[in-house]
């Protein structure tokens, strides 16, 4: 049996819709794909992004996203 090496790994971050349009842009900047976008059932207020991305981008997009929206949980 062969043993596969992922490239990318998926998750996802709660945002406010306002920043919508530049956290996608950011994932798009450093590779990644958003793969869904939805509002939480419970709290209007937070939308989800899901979202694939290189792991060699990991790093420097965490850091840019502290930036923009705070540290990621």
């Amino acid at each position: 049996m062969t043993r596969t090496v992922r490239l990318t790994y998926a998750t996802y971050i709660g945002i406010d819709i306002h920043k919508y349009e530049s956290v996608h842009g950011l994932i798009e900047e450093f590779g990644g794909r958003v793969k869904q976008f939805s509002q939480d059932i419970r709290d209007p207020d937070i939308w989800y992004i899901f979202f694939e991305m290189p792991k060699t981008q990991k790093i420097e997009f965490d850091n840019a996203m502290d930036e923009l929206i705070g540290p990621l949980k």
